[in-house]
């Protein structure tokens, strides 16, 4: 029974580190994606102003 205990807190310690690492490359790709969409909404507007 103990033994059993200790597997399992394993296991939820090994699933909330895979979970916080998927959730920190969601995280990063969104911030990328962002950053992309700012430079282009930039360029663009800096093409309009004609600069």
């Amino acid at each position: 029974m103990l033994h059993q205990t200790a597997t399992t807190k394993k296991f939820k310690e090994s699933d909330y580190k895979v979970t916080h690492k998927r959730n920190l490359r969601l995280f990063s790709s969104q911030i990328f994606i962002n950053t992309t969409r700012l430079i282009k909404l930039r360029s663009r507007q800096s093409k309009i102003q004609g600069t």
